[in-house]
């Protein structure tokens, strides 16, 4: 699957309509289409370039794009005082979530250093259930 999907991708000669895609991805998870309609891969199902602008899409050097999407203004500099206030949340967010991270990873190595020590091998388990069982049987043995 993803060695046709890596085809459509760089080749235009190839197409894989999306009802097509969508069995394909459910076959390779093992989904059981029993009972279903299969969908082949053929002109009919093909969404072609009309198709495409009459559902209000134009084609650019870097694409598909909504006829509406003004080319020029993809900067990401914020705007509107709303938007800088997202931004710099988002960006706070983001700090906070890499704190968490290296505080969690900080957590987990102290976790593993401490299982390490009090956690015993186990030769000296097995040692200690040969004498709990060499102490039973003696006493076992006295009565």
């Amino acid at each position: 699957m993803s060695e046709h999907i890596i085809e459509i991708a760089s080749s235009h000669g190839h197409i894989l309509p999306y009802g097509v895609f969508i069995s394909r991805v459910l076959k390779h998870h093992q989904v059981d289409l029993t009972g279903e309609k299969k969908i082949w891969c053929t002109e009919s199902n093909e969404i072609g370039k009309a198709a495409l602008r009459h559902n209000g899409l134009k084609k650019t050097k870097d694409g598909w794009v909504f006829k509406d999407v003004d080319e020029t203004s993809s900067t990401s500099t914020p705007q509107t005082e709303f938007e800088r206030f997202v931004v710099d949340q988002f960006r706070m967010l983001s700090t906070r979530i890499s704190k968490v991270e290296k505080s969690l990873i900080m957590i987990h190595k102290k976790l593993d250093e401490d299982n390490a020590l009090i956690t015993p091998s186990t030769s000296e388990f097995d040692d200690e259930d040969d004498i709990i069982e060499v102490e039973s049987m003696e006493t076992c043995d006295s009565n």
